[in-house]
């Protein structure tokens, strides 16, 4: 727990608290989900809920699991029953009724839900969104590919599995996308119901992406763009640069002191990260941004960086650097042609050097 190792720090919601503002947190929020309520920073909070539907929704459906020889296995479910039998459908409720009780005055509301992680449950209908044979599987990488160094090498998971199990893993995961994404819509209503828009900040993201196949991995804990990049969305009211999107590199670091600025908040702790309101005032400005990622495969760890061209990842044991504007699916490892060798030493000293955020390089 974060509390064993930074007792005095102060989280997001805790500021807001202190701020005079009502917090509420529902659901998968500091890990916290299914009632683990150890996870869940209870001083941060003026309520928190924990709803936990059913894994079927009738006891005759059935659990779908492919296991890897490796062990690992991915599991999903067809579900019977309606969104509200689904621990997010809950979720989605409890906001929407925590929204009904607290919207006359100022809020902080946090709302985790579970999908699209494993196993992969939705109902059946946002199965029947995605026909088997519309759904392509991840092509294999090419053969002169640099894949990676031994965290990903020799665990490779796409060979072991028959096209047939892909096709319903992604089925599967998509399902889960547009089931949540039905729930955020419920969301969406109750601040069009209490015209909240003109108020509030919202900010939608996701903790981490995953590989379905892509380069041969159906996980996540890796440092690739594909595990390392998640969505990241911000609406401000009366916003100018409503519906544009930015292509400075940002980190989620960046959301505590952003919104602290955004709303000023009296005594803010000193944070990492920095504040994205230039960017919000206009998504093409000068940032100079690099974004930090670490993975753990055991007991070895990798670190990474990310500017807006490169991105170079070191192991233990290996190292790689990929060039986004000419690969920008990571296929081809650059870490050990000579002619990037000044590129490696480059970003390795500015992988060390700097914190986060910004960078000097």
């Amino acid at each position: 727990h974060f509390r064993d190792v930074r007792p005095d720090v102060v989280t997001l919601p805790e500021l807001f608290r202190s701020n005079g503002y009502h917090t509420a947190s529902i659901g998968k929020i500091f890990h916290g989900a299914g009632g683990q309520k150890g996870w869940a920073n209870p001083e941060a909070w003026d309520e928190a809920h924990f709803p936990r539907g059913r894994r079927r929704g009738r006891a005759t459906d059935g659990e779908n699991r492919f296991r890897f020889d490796s062990g690992a296995s991915i599991g999903w479910i067809a579900a019977g029953g309606d969104d509200e039998d689904q621990t997010d459908g809950m979720v989605a409720n409890e906001t929407v009724a925590v929204l009904d009780r607290v919207h006359k005055r100022p809020f902080f509301v946090a709302t985790g839900f579970l999908r699209p992680h494993t196993p992969m449950v939705a109902p059946q209908r946002y199965f029947d969104l995605y026909p088997l044979d519309k759904l392509r599987p991840s092509l294999p990488p090419p053969e002169d590919s640099a894949i990676g160094p031994a965290p990903m090498l020799g665990k490779s998971k796409l060979g072991e599995i028959d096209e047939q199990s892909q096709l319903e893993i992604l089925r599967a995961y998509y399902a889960c996308i547009s089931f949540v994404d039905a729930q955020i819509g419920k969301i969406f209503k109750a601040l069009d119901r209490h015209d909240l828009w003109r108020n509030t900040v919202v900010i939608f993201v996701s903790d981490h992406g995953v590989h379905l196949g892509e380069r041969n991995w159906w996980s996540k804990n890796t440092l690739s763009e594909v595990s390392s990049r998640v969505p990241l969305f911000i609406y401000l009211p009366e916003m100018a640069t409503a519906g544009q999107a930015s292509p400075a590199i940002v980190e989620l670091i960046d959301l505590y002191p952003t919104l602290a600025d955004l709303l000023g908040l009296r005594d803010v702790p000193e944070l990492e990260g920095r504040s994205l309101s230039p960017l919000l005032d206009d998504p093409r400005s000068s940032w100079n941004g690099v974004a930090h990622t670490l993975a753990a495969h055991g007991d070895e760890i990798g670190v990474s960086i990310r500017t807006d061209r490169w991105r170079y990842i070191e192991w233990l044991d290996g190292n790689e650097l990929y060039d986004h504007r000419r690969d920008a699916d990571e296929l081809v490892n650059l870490a050990a042609s000579p002619e990037h060798a000044q590129i490696v030493a480059e970003l390795r000293a500015r992988l060390i050097r700097a914190p986060s955020g910004s960078d000097d390089g």
